[in-house]
């Protein structure tokens, strides 16, 4: 019986996030930079000797046909295959719902999982990508093509989305990669929300000026990465945080918007929350190595080190 395994890393946004949401971007076209990190879902997937589906997760689901599975993505994804009775387990180095696309990371690994114990034509990797991010809307699921892209190609990407996704691979050199790297700090606030309800609210309110304002943001954050100048970073990602506010009012709280404030009194020249909002990471943009220190002795919260600019998702077959 072939066992499977895939690993797809997550992702922080470092410009132009929301623009990728089908509302905007097909109209107005979509800007993205994002980074793949050393934070990853894995998903398993083999042939099981009893006539049922087992999936396993945050509980187990044992059913005899997919449309039984109450995972509303397994449910969707399995339809497209043949299920011949599969074994499904995922495990994830992060909590779900905290703004690290661990969702779409989760539906790029279960595809490529099932393609290759299916022995199905390998896809391209866009291919992967696309098919996920369209399964995941099959499924009911509000989001963007960002999380399936970024999780399919790894490393720094720039994606521009009017229709079709194009993208570009930004190479970082070692020292700007570390200059990144060590200018940035990840508190976990804790809390786990539904994207989809917040993305949902965010098409819903279309405010278009504020989404331009976070496209200009992931115009001018791909600049800074391709001439190595980030100077001016902390600030880029405390306008797109103000930009991405305006929104939706599900995306922000008193106590986020307080404990960006607490960090930029504390030296930091910006911040903002991960992912759709709510709840889960906040990332700081420190000028120093003694800010950074400072930061890290103000918070009573949990850090949480991120590698970025890692590889794509990739698979392993157990014969």
């Amino acid at each position: 019986m072939k066992t499977v395994i895939c690993k797809a890393p997550m992702r922080i946004t470092l410009g132009g996030g929301s623009t990728d949401l089908p509302f905007y971007a097909t109209k107005y076209g979509g800007f993205v930079v994002t980074t793949a990190i050393d934070k990853y879902v894995y998903v398993l997937v083999k042939d099981r000797f009893e006539k049922e589906i087992r999936f396993s997760y945050s509980q187990t689901e044992i059913v005899n046909e997919p449309n039984q599975i109450q995972h509303p993505i397994v449910r969707a994804v399995l339809k497209h295959y043949p299920y011949d009775y599969k074994e499904i387990a995922t495990v994830s180095d992060m909590p779900s719902n905290s703004g690290l696309g661990s969702s779409g990371a989760f539906t790029v690994a279960l595809v490529t999982a099932l393609n290759e114990n299916c022995n199905r034509k390998p896809n391209s990797i866009e291919e992967n990508a696309n098919h996920a991010y369209i399964l995941e809307r099959e499924a009911g699921e509000e989001c963007g093509c960002q999380d399936h892209y970024i999780s399919a190609l790894g490393k720094t990407q720039c994606l521009m989305i009017d229709g079709k996704v194009k993208h570009e691979e930004i190479k970082l050199s070692k020292s700007v990669l570390n200059e990144l790297q060590q200018s940035l700090v990840f508190f976990w606030i804790g809390g786990e929300r539904r994207s989809t309800e917040i993305l949902s609210s965010q098409r819903k309110n279309a405010n278009i000026e504020s989404m331009d304002l976070i496209k200009d943001v992931g115009y001018r954050v791909y600049d800074a990465l391709k001439s190595g100048n980030l100077q001016k970073l902390g600030e880029l990602q405390l306008a797109h945080w103000n930009a991405k506010k305006c929104t939706s009012s599900l995306i922000s709280t008193e106590r986020v918007n307080g404990l960006i404030q607490f960090g930029i009194k504390r030296g930091a020249t910006g911040g903002k929350l991960l992912g759709a909002g709510g709840s889960g990471f906040i990332m700081f943009v420190c000028p120093s190595e003694s800010v950074k220190a400072k930061l890290l002795g103000a918070f009573s919260l949990r850090e949480v080190e991120f590698k970025m600019n890692v590889e794509g998702r990739t698979v392993k077959v157990l014969e």
